[in-house]
């Protein structure tokens, strides 16, 4: 009886994780934009060089990308699916359909490590000469060296233990569920997903600001990409949009619609239960708006 019940549980909990099929498509479709958003800016790069490009700008938003995929590594919406997966109620493409949020965010942490490579390939001199043309106005520009040691570090922790964390097996998914190692166990994991949360909510603040107080100083984009910079505010509205479909709809009713009548820090209670999907994108999106008007008002 007790079987069966799991079963029935199980394919539940299947169907609660799975997706539509224009879900599906907006999320492909989103993801193949996506790639598409950055080639612009890997071309001038490559062929013109990094003038106007602030290091410490590259060297925020791969510490954005990398904390925001070990956020969604870690977190348990994303776990939820793998022990559905694993006792064989989830899967094909099913499977495939409930991790293409997780697949976004991959692609985007992807998408910002080939810039770096290209950045980093295509400097020159060991500081910018934008940099140093403005004394007093921007801050001095971080060497190649420090940025490797910087986001390559910083990445490899935020994967690895994201990753840990999302193909560890739940002591309930053992057969020898201990209620006190299961408490111990969902304490930790919480923790480390509310301090990737925190982390990628803070660097999605602050990601576009060095590029931004530079093109303003400098008054001239240099080598950024307006069109790359455009597309990349459009496909990352959309993936702002998509991520909030993704948490779901129970997460909602139980936390965004009772928070206003709470007393105590109701917004931020929100964010870590539901709002960590898309706020990051949302706040991102806006630094690009910011970014983006600067470019064009200093091209007229």
């Amino acid at each position: 009886m007790a079987s069966s019940d799991n079963r029935i549980g199980n394919r539940e909990n299947a169907e609660h994780v799975w997706r539509s099929r224009l879900q599906t498509l907006i999320a492909i479709s989103t993801t193949f934009y996506l790639i598409l958003a950055y080639i612009p800016q890997y071309m001038k790069t490559s062929t013109e060089g990094t003038a106007g490009i602030s290091s410490w700008f590259i060297l925020w938003t791969c510490l954005f990308s990398s904390s925001q995929f070990g956020s969604h590594l870690s977190n348990k919406h994303e776990r939820r699916p793998m022990g559905l997966i694993r006792n064989g109620s989830l899967e094909g493409m099913r499977a495939f359909t409930v991790f293409l949020g997780l697949f976004q965010a991959g692609v985007q942490w992807l998408a910002n490590m080939i810039l770096f490579i290209i950045f980093v390939s295509n400097r020159t001199e060991l500081m910018d000469v934008t940099t140093q043309s403005r004394p007093g106005k921007l801050p001095p520009s971080i060497s190649s060296t420090a940025l490797i040691i910087i986001v390559v570090i910083h990445a490899v922790v935020c994967i690895s233990l994201g990753l840990a964390i999302l193909l560890a097996v739940d002591p309930d998914e053992s057969g020898h569920f201990n209620r006190g190692l299961g408490c111990f166990h969902s304490s930790v994991l919480g923790i480390i997903s509310i301090i990737y949360m925190t982390i990628s909510i803070g660097l999605a603040n602050y990601q576009y600001a060095p590029q931004t107080q530079t093109t303003f100083a400098l008054k001239d984009s240099g080598n950024i990409s307006i069109l790359s910079l455009a597309l990349q505010l459009a496909v990352t509205l959309a993936l702002a949009v998509y991520q909030t479909l993704r948490v779901p709809k129970e997460d909602f009713r139980q936390h965004f619609e009772p928070m206003w009548k709470q007393t105590k820090r109701p917004v931020l209670m929100w964010y870590y239960k539901a709002g960590w999907a898309s706020v990051p994108w949302f706040v991102t999106a806006i630094g690009q708006a910011v970014l983006l008007g600067v470019c064009v008002r200093n091209r007229h």
